[in-house]
């Protein structure tokens, strides 16, 4: 038997390991996270170079979230809108009007201690609106969640308006004033400071608590005709009994009855209806005294009704004075 085997060449190698004529696969390193910022789509292998924006619900593609820490009080002037945690780092532009409390001698804001957070109403005294107006602006810019209302009116409003007394106006938390209480708004209990409504809202009751001196000036025109008038008279000054009669209804009958010196006038015209300058020393003008003050609402009126001996105050010669007597400012907190 015959066997024939055909033969061909065959070139190359199928399926072998030795061909160097065809390249190998290349190894490209990069991000391979779709959900990156920096995805690279020809990558072939991850390098962990990968980063993220924080908007996936910090999930960052599925890896461990980022913390991003800053301020994020969008009413700061350093907001961060990526930050994810607060750092207490916001800063705040300063109101115009706004204290620089870092300034004054004394103060520390450390020793500030907060009460709830909520809306406090104060009303009263002119003369501690000052006061009680910087102490406002203090405690709402060191106490979160505070909002305080503060309003002048008088002593009167104060005393009336923290008793709840709607003749006076709405209640308040907190009633400032310049005197003291009459026994007419409120009656005082055994320790002294603590008074019972007598007017108003009589379940209501108040703490007083005296927070400073207060003082009363005359003011006149400075190079005016008054000025040049009471500096030459005797003493440089008014005298207290000068005071009186500028300020008092009286006659000078009524005055002199009541303890009043009469040479307080040295060139009186013997009219009740008249109060010049020239009264008081011939060298002044022969002009009417004009006044103006507070009105019996006024701490400022009570005061200098109580300090000038024997005087019968009317709302028509009303006069601010230099009173050698302090008079406490009040501040009177309702209990309730």
């Amino acid at each position: 038997m015959t066997i024939l085997m055909l033969t061909m060449p065959i070139t190359g190698c199928i399926g072998g390991e030795d061909d160097d004529d065809e390249p190998g696969a290349v190894d490209n390193s990069g991000c391979t996270d779709p959900l990156a910022n920096n995805y690279d789509s020809s990558a072939t292998t991850d390098d962990g170079t990968c980063t993220y924006d924080t908007d996936n619900n910090g999930n960052n593609g599925g890896s461990t979230p980022t913390v991003y820490s800053g301020c994020m009080d969008e009413s700061a002037t350093n907001y961060n809108p990526a930050a994810t945690e607060d750092d207490g780092t916001c800063e705040y532009d300063e109101d115009e009007t706004s204290t620089d409390f870092a300034g004054i001698s004394g103060f520390d804001s450390s020793s500030i201690e907060c009460g709830p957070t909520g809306d406090i109403s104060i009303a009263g005294s002119s003369t501690v609106f000052p006061v009680a107006n910087l102490w406002a602006e203090a405690y709402q810019k060191y106490c979160n969640g505070i909002a305080i209302t503060l309003e002048g009116g008088g002593s009167g409003a104060g005393a009336g308006r923290v008793c709840d007394n709607s003749e006076k106006g709405t209640a308040v938390d907190i009633g400032d004033m310049s005197r003291e209480w009459k026994s007419s708004e409120a009656s005082v209990r055994s320790d002294g400071y603590t008074y019972d409504c007598l007017k108003g809202d009589t379940s209501r009751s108040a703490v007083q608590i005296s927070i400073a001196a207060d003082g009363l000036s005359v003011v006149v025109k400075k190079g005016g005709a008054a000025e040049t008038c009471i500096s030459g008279l005797p003493g440089g000054g008014l005298s207290v009994d000068q005071a009186r009669w500028i300020w008092s209804d009286y006659t000078a009958a009524e005055l002199t009855a009541s303890g009043w010196d009469s040479s307080a006038l040295a060139n009186s015209d013997n009219d009740d209806s008249t109060h010049l300058w020239s009264e008081l020393d011939a060298s002044c003008p022969a002009s009417e005294i004009k006044i103006a003050g507070a009105d019996s609402e006024s701490g400022t009126y009570e005061l200098g009704c109580s300090q000038l001996p024997r005087v019968q105050c009317g709302l028509n010669r009303l006069l601010r004075l230099r009173l050698l007597q302090g008079q406490p400012r009040q501040a009177n907190c309702n209990r309730n």
